[in-house]
Order: structure tokens, then C-alpha cells, then sequence
């Protein structure tokens, strides 16, 4: 099949979050699978900034009408993997600028403009590259008018006649409100700017909405995050929305790279190690204690936390919860970034706690990777998880997780059954910090019984979730949408 990824992000080019991460790596394994794939994104300034990235000028413009003119862009590619494809689209009056949606100070006003730009021009490039797609895969909001176009405006349009649309949601938290006046700046009928079927949202133009009532399918990287948002309490105001479509509402669940994220070939970590030989193991645990200033004995099990301290990533709960924690004879070692709130409180936290607490709050690949190697378990309390992997890394590492089970977490964590020898892990379902505190006295339990422990690591180390497993996901899909 001809596949057209459509994305705002993508490694090495540019990146705020997991996004880049699934687009990239989604793409390659989709190629490795015998699939025809191209990828279409921003020219973004860090792109261009970047002198490592070497991209090549198409001899095309693509262009759109805005602001009663004509918003033209010239074409750029680059290569990755074996034959992949990736072309931007530069257009220095959207996308030459500091941030990709916004700065610190907000989102950039005009980002309807921005994206619109970017949807119809897609639209204009394939036809000129000739790229006839069987799927067009778009991702988040940013590029989700690219199905309702090709349904209304484009729907005389032959070349992509054949052609059917698939939706990604993320993080539904993203939508991409916008003001009603780009209805007619799209070339769009007001028929479309209903509340019911159409892309209205409380006044404004709801970008993600768009591609949620138009795309032949909707999928997110979790099974249980695409119900968690059909409900009202999860659905950041579309959970009727997609309720509507739940017959073309799916999830797939999310890959990691163990090329990256691998204990026997890890160049980050003190010492390799494996589920056959964990010799090595004892290494990293004693240098993560290090690096974190701290001191335990064997018997001492040691907690790592990697998170965004926010509230959706379960913050709220994990500070109350460390006076509780702190009667439980372990290590707790933090490493994130986050609000101003969270991160004076944790610091407040981390010399109040001093001798059993360590924590740093920077983003760090080195120290997230000696986290996952040398911690005996690993703490991930969310609020909500679209699509989590640190669980899937550590397991691989044999930090055996402790989630709250929601989205992602609950997707690919199974709860460990002594009487068995069975599961992977240990979850809570309340959110709250007394469920997070019982969740890490069973582990705790458990971790002195070694025996016990063994089997749960070793459960733990063989999972897989691979590229190639959420791949073949897609592939199913595509096949299902185009037969």
C-alpha cells in the first residue's frame, strides 16, 4: 500500500513530546513491512537551524489561499531508514519561528492559519510528487482538517478518489480551537459549523473535531484510552462526539524502540545485563544510588520516577503520598520537570526527605536510563496515560512497574499473582494517594521474598512491544479501512 504519514513532529527533526517518537518509528517499521511509505510535515526553524539534518530543495511550490492572497511554500526532503521519504514544507511567515505552536507565553494566535496551510498544502504536494495514497495517516489536531478537505472541497478531486483517511488522537487534552472565520478562509460550506455532525465547538472551529467526524477511522496507541475518552470525564468535551463514531474508533497499542532502550547494549548504563544474566544489574543499582546521593543495602528496594510534574501525570497524588511512603524502608529517586508549583514543592520535598529521597529536575537521557537500570521498581501514579512507555522500558530493565491503571498503563501491565507466578507488575485504580501507597506495599512485600521477585522480573524482562507488533497493528487497520 501507498501510506502517507502527515505529521506535526517527527525524530531526529523536530519535537515536543512522544508524538515525534511514534510518527518516526511507526513509519520505518511500516516500510520494513513491504509498505510504499512517504512522511509530510512543517518546516519548522529548528529544522532548518539544524546543520545535522541535511535536507535537499524540491523543484515544486505548493501553495494555499489565505487572507484574500496566495500563501505559497517551497519543498524540502530528506531520507531516513532504508528509502523513507520525508518532505517539508517551508513557508517562513508560519513556520519560522521559535516554537512549533507556541512559546511560554501561549499558543501562537494565527496557528489556524498555520495548520490550515499545512493541511491543504499536503493536499496540493502529492499529486505533484506523485504519491497516489491508498492511506493518508494524520496525527493530533494539527493535522486533522486534512480528512473533512479531502470530504468536502477536494471531493471532486480523482487522484484521491480511492484514497481513505486515518485519524491518530495522541492526547485528546490537544485540539486546536481556532476562530470561526477559517471556515471560509478553508474553502468550507457553514454546513460544516454544526455542533452535532460538524466542527463546532462552544463557539469556535475545533480543528481535532474535525478530523474525529470526517476520518474513516479513529484510533489512539491504547485500547483502554479509547474508551477512557469516550466517557464525559475523560473526553475534554468530544466524548459524544466519539461516541458517535465508536464503530470506527480503535486502539492500537503504542511500540517502544529497544534498539534504544536495551539493558545488553545500553552505552548510558554502568554495566550490561540481561534477563539470562543479571550481574550487571547490581552495578547500575549502586551507580543510580550514587548519582542520586543516596545509600541502601540490597534489601532496601529503590523506586524511580520519571515524569512530567503535572497533574495529569498524577503529581498531585505522589506528593501527599511521600509521607506515607517514607514509613516503608525504601529508596525513591525523581527525575522531571514540570510547573513552578510542583517543582518547589518536590524541591521542598527532597530536603525534608533527604535520606531516603533523591531528586533532579532537568530532562536527562543518561539519568532516565540509569533509572530504568538500577531501580527495583518503577512509579508511574497518572491521572490519565495516552499512550505511556517508560512502564515498557522498565520492564525491559527489570523495574517491575506500579501504575495507576488507566490508558496505556493498564494496557500493558498485567498484576502480578503470587499464587501463579503470573503478571508483570502492580496497579491501583482509585486515584488516590492512599491506593498509590497500598500499591507499593505489595510490591514492597513481595520484594523480600526473592524467590517471588525473580519470577516477577523475569515475566517482567520478556515482554514484548515492539515496533513491529504496533506496525502490524496499523497494517490490519489499513487493510480493514481499504477492503
Amino acid at each position: 500500500m501507498n501510506i502517507a504519514m502527515i505529521t506535526p513532529e517527527a525524530v531526529p527533526f523536530a519535537k515536543t513530546g512522544g508524538l515525534a517518537e511514534v510518527t518516526t518509528s511507526l513509519s520505518l517499521e511500516l516500510e520494513k513491512l513491504g509498505h510504499n511509505v512517504v512522511m509530510v510535515m512543517p518546516f519548522y526553524k529548528v529544522i532548518k537551524d539544524n546543520k545535522d539534518i541535511k535536507v535537499k530543495m524540491l523543484d515544486t511550490i505548493v501553495s494555499a489561499w489565505f487572507l484574500n492572497r496566495q500563501s505559497e511554500g517551497r519543498v524540502y526532503y530528506a531520507n531516513i531508514g532504508k528509502y523513507l521519504l520525508v518532505y517539508f514544507i517551508e513557508n517562513d511567515e508560519f513556520f519560522n519561528r521559535e516554537g512549533l505552536y507556541g512559546t511560554y507565553q501561549g499558543d501562537y494566535v494565527d496557528n489556524g492559519f498555520r495548520f490550515g496551510f499545512f493541511a491543504k498544502a499536503v493536499i496540493n504536494l502529492l499529486p505533484k510528487i506523485g504519491f497516489q495514497p491508498d492511506i493518508i495517516h494524520v496525527h493530533d489536531w494539527q493535522t486533522s482538517l486534512i480528512p473533512l478537505l479531502l470530504k468536502t472541497v477536494e471531493k471532486g478531486n480523482d487522484f484521491y478518489k480511492s484514497t481513505k483517511t486515518i485519524l491518530t488522537i495522541h492526547n485528546i487534552a490537544y485540539q486546536g480551537l481556532v476562530p470561526t472565520q477559517m471556515v471560509p478562509e478553508l474553502g468550507l460550506s457553514w454546513d460544516v459549523y454544526n455542533p452535532f455532525t460538524g466542527i463546532e465547538f462552544y463557539g469556535n472551529v475545533n480543528y481535532l473535531k474535525a478530523g474525529i467526524v470526517s476520518a474513516d477511522v479513529i484510533t489512539t496507541l491504547s485500547g483502554k484510552y479509547s474508551k477512557e475518552i469516550q466517557s464525559d470525564d475523560h473526553g475534554f468535551g468530544l466524548s459524544g462526539t466519539l461516541r458517535g463514531r465508536n464503530k470506527n474508533l480503535y486502539g492500537v497499542p503504542v511500540g517502544v524502540n529497544y534498539s534504544r532502550w536495551n539493558p545488553s547494549t545500553d552505552e548510558y548504563i554502568k554495566a550490561k545485563f540481561d534477563v539470562d544474566n543479571f550481574d550487571g544489574r547490581h552495578k547500575c543499582r549502586q551507580d543510580l544510588l550514587k548519582e542520586f546521593e543516596l545509600s541502601a543495602r540490597d534489601n532496601v528496594p529503590i523506586i524511580g520516577v520519571i515524569a512530567r510534574l503535572v497533574d495529569v501525570k498524577g503529581a498531585d497524588i505522589l506528593l501527599k503520598s511521600l509521607n506515607g511512603l517514607s514509613e516503608l524502608n525504601l529508596r525513591l529517586v525523581l527525575l522531571g520537570v514540570g510547573d513552578d508549583k510542583y517543582l518547589k514543592l518536590f524541591g521542598e520535598a527532597k530536603e525534608l526527605y533527604s535520606s531516603w529521597m533523591g531528586a533532579k529536575f532537568a530532562v536527562s537521557a543518561p539519568i532516565a536510563h540509569q533509572i530504568v537500570a538500577g531501580s527495583d521498581m518503577f512509579l508511574m501514579p497518572s491521572k490519565i496515560e495516552p499512550m505511556g512507555q517508560y512502564q515498557m522500558y522498565a520492564m525491559r530493565y527489570g523495574s517491575v512497574p506500579i501504575v495507576r491503571a488507566t490508558g496505556s498503563l493498564d494496557d500493558t501491565i498485567i498484576e502480578y499473582n503470587p499464587k501463579i507466578g503470573k503478571g508483570t507488575g502492580f496497579k491501583f485504580s482509585e486515584y488516590s494517594s492512599e491506593a498509590l501507597i497500598n500499591a507499593v506495599k505489595k510490591a514492597v512485600k513481595l520484594f523480600k521474598d526473592k524467590a517471588e521477585w525473580q519470577k516477577i522480573l523475569r515475566n517482567a524482562m520478556i515482554q514484548n512491544f515492539s515496533w513491529q507488533k504496533c506496525a502490524e497493528g496499523f497494517e490490519e487497520m489499513y487493510k480493514k479501512v481499504k477492503s
